[in-house]
């Protein structure tokens, strides 16, 4: 019998209150007048489980991108050179940006070198290795930024510059920075002097998504404070020596450079 009844038997054997405290109703639990209760034994209801995890989204659609030719790329920090059919940095402190074309989109494609020889500190008095990508990059003062960093620590990073009274970079100096988090962070490879990887991110809406080789590496919502930012695409660079690609999705009209410099941030 008690084989069969199992963990009824301890509920008996130990009172009504240790039934009631491993949450099972007693088989011959006492109804208070001297008569036991002989109903089968009930479970206490299980917690609905937790729902699972919500799945990263889809990918936009594949965007066509155009190799930005060196006349309709514009150099406001630093300065590039022809090499091997594409462009070299070997300075420091590197900022460019497209002429012309939409800076909803674009990819770098780059031949990494290693370090410059000579090094430079951001504003901020920080040494950082990495280069990216502008995103509507209107000027100096409000653009979204696409960085792969290198050191001191690997990994991707989101930046937003909104100043919408500044417009250059006396104006508005290192103020209006926004880091943003990604929704599904993913380590970046090692680079190895000789590699070469490409670096694609797109706004569609108000997420931002990039892609080291096809692979997506950053996912994410952008602050509010970008939808009406309108620029083309452009490249960053800091301590890296590379050759360097920039593509976007339309390269058509002459366009014209930005008048003020980019500083050292």
């Amino acid at each position: 019998m008690i084989a069969r009844i199992g963990l009824v038997a301890v509920a008996i054997a130990s009172g009504a209150g240790c039934a009631r405290d491993l949450g099972i109703t007693s088989a011959a639990a006492d109804d208070g007048h001297g008569h036991r209760d002989h109903r089968p034994a009930r479970r206490s209801p299980k917690p609905a489980p937790a729902p699972p995890a919500p799945a990263p989204p889809a990918p936009p659609a594949e965007v066509a991108l155009q190799p930005v030719a060196a006349a309709r790329l514009c150099v406001t920090r630093g300065e590039l050179a022809r090499a091997d059919g594409m462009l070299e940095v070997r300075v420091p402190t590197m900022r460019a940006v497209a002429s012309s074309g939409d800076g909803d989109a674009a990819a770098l494609r780059f031949v990494y070198q290693g370090d410059t020889d000579e090094k430079a500190l951001l504003a901020s008095g920080q040494e950082r290795h990495q280069l990216g990508l502008k995103l509507r990059a209107a000027d100096s003062c409000n653009l979204v930024y696409v960085m792969w960093r290198i050191s001191p620590k690997p990994g991707i990073e989101v930046q937003i510059k909104r100043n919408p009274d500044a417009h250059t970079h006396a104006e508005c100096g290192t103020k209006g920075y926004i880091k943003l988090k990604a929704e599904h962070p993913v380590k970046v490879p090692a680079l190895a002097v000789g590699d070469t990887h490409t670096l694609r991110a797109a706004i569609v809406g108000d997420r931002l998504q990039a892609w080291i080789d096809d692979r997506v590496v950053w996912d994410g919502t952008l602050d509010p404070s970008v939808r009406d930012l309108r620029g083309p695409a452009g490249i960053r660079t800091d301590n890296v020596h590379a050759l360097v690609e920039l593509a976007t999705v339309s390269t058509r009209g002459s366009g014209s450079c930005p008048s003020g410099a980019d500083g050292p941030d």
